[in-house]
């Protein structure tokens, strides 16, 4: 016999999102999306139950906020956070594991590496609300779209996105960095805005690199072919192997060979530098581990450096890698870290 707990609508969401969860839904594939291959007879007979019986309860809710399952915040630089249109803030940490269906059957699935979304029925039309993600400098994390387009952020990177992909909308605007698997879905393209570039695809994969600081817009193409829009209304269609660069100054669009194994270090946590100086080297590594540098001594910028560091050897690692090979020497008082020449 079963409680009346049991036959809560906390208990039946719960059996309808292990069944999506086991079935790993695809809703863009022709055939049933349900897919009910190594579950029991009586796991399926049971859930089937509770999602008729859930039906008749989901049309009774309201409308789910993300209040109910994460906290809000204020704006800062040190969390993970996501703004909803009504510019609330919510943080995400690293306990934060949490999965619920909202009344209009839309699956999300938070936890401290990846958001997603997953459409329980064809609506995605409806599925119209801006969200924002934003990104500190020494995390990186995933976004999942209804489509099935998925999206990964390197740090310092704020991306604003909507599940509507009707060929018309544009889906994401970015600021950052981040490699892009977007979904094929026939007819409908996916609309990319990242500062004086627009992108246009289809279904492809690569990597988009706007920070501020640097002063362009590159796009790395992996596989697939993408358009590409400067402000100047210039298109051009982009291959794999090749680059697409924006210079902010002129706002010219030059394609050319993209150099994919340096671009995509990112996406596994390693830097490659190749004759690169320290001044440009220290940017990088001060969005990876959320740093300040202070150079006191003007000769030590222009110091080159040809080699890789992983991001989980520790920023202890990387300063001892440069004091052993350039005698450079590095003090640290809070979140600054100040590198001087031995002169000894």
């Amino acid at each position: 016999m079963k409680s009346q707990k049991d036959k809560s609508p906390e208990f039946i969401q719960q059996k309808y999102i292990q069944l999506l969860e086991v079935s790993n839904i695809d809703l863009h594939k022709k055939s049933n999306p349900f897919s009910f291959k190594n579950i029991s007879i009586y796991s399926v007979l049971f859930t089937l139950i509770a999602i008729i019986i859930g039906v008749i309860s989901f049309k009774h809710t309201t409308n789910i906020n993300f209040d109910k399952y994460l906290t809000a915040t204020q704006y800062n630089d040190k969390d993970i956070l996501l703004e909803t249109e009504k510019g609330v803030f919510y943080k995400i940490t690293e306990s934060t594991n949490q999965r619920w269906l909202t009344d209009n059957s839309l699956f999300i699935n938070i936890n401290s590496k990846e958001i997603s979304f997953i459409a329980t029925k064809k609506n995605t039309k409806k599925l119209t609300n801006n969200y924002q993600l934003w990104i500190p400098q020494d995390k990186q994390y995933k976004l999942v779209l209804v489509d099935g387009t998925k999206i990964k952020l390197n740090g310092g990177s704020h991306i604003c996105f909507n599940n509507n992909r009707d060929g018309k909308t544009t889906n994401v605007l970015i600021e950052g960095e981040a490699l892009f698997n977007v979904s094929h879905i026939n007819s409908q393209s996916f609309k990319i805005r990242a500062s004086d570039m627009d992108i246009e695809v289809f279904g492809t994969s690569f990597n988009i690199s706007n920070y501020h600081e640097n002063n362009f817009t590159s796009l790395a193409l992996v596989d697939g072919s993408v358009k590409v829009t400067n402000s100047q209304n210039k298109s051009q269609y982009i291959q794999p192997g090749q680059q697409a660069t924006i210079y902010k100054e002129n706002a010219e669009l030059i394609v050319g060979k993209a150099a994919l194994s340096d671009t995509l270090l990112w996406t596994a946590e390693q830097l490659y530098f190749s004759n690169e100086t320290l001044d440009s080297i220290l940017l990088k590594v001060g969005k990876w581990y959320g740093t300040q540098f202070i150079i006191e001594e003007p000769t030590i910028k222009h110091l080159q450096f040809t080699g890789s560091i992983n991001k989980e050897d520790g920023l202890i690692h990387f300063l001892q890698k440069i004091q052993y090979t350039e005698n450079v020497n590095y003090t640290i008082q809070n979140n600054t870290i100040r590198l001087n020449l031995d002169k000894n």
